[in-house]
């Protein structure tokens, strides 16, 4: 075998072993969201469709948006909990385990 195959043939090897350990890690680590999601953190998630379905609500929350933000326009919001507010000028933000909401108060 030539030096050219001996090299083409240990890429293609290292490429596929790569690709099976991605693929592994992948399927494990989906496995473990799933099991973290039936365990624990569906219990965290909160269907907010019948407060955001009430104007009387949704006024609610846009007063309280302006107070606490002293704007009524929100660009990008991260709950994290710590109940904190820190403008970025950049919209990537790492955290633990953010939840982004992107919302618009209709006129009216």
């Amino acid at each position: 075998m030539s030096t050219i195959s001996q090299i083409y043939s240990s890429y293609g090897e290292a490429l596929t072993f790569s690709q099976d350990k991605y693929t592994e890690l992948y399927q494990a680590r989906a496995r473990n969201a799933h099991t973290f999601y039936a365990a624990f953190f569906h219990k965290l998630v909160v269907s907010l469709t019948s407060i955001f379905s009430d104007p009387s609500a949704r006024r609610h929350i846009h007063r309280h948006i302006e107070r606490f933000f002293g704007t009524d326009t929100i660009d990008f919001v991260a709950v994290d909990g710590t109940n904190r507010k820190i403008p970025f000028q950049d919209f990537i933000v790492f955290l633990p385990v953010p939840m982004e909401l992107r919302a618009s108060q209709p006129d009216g």
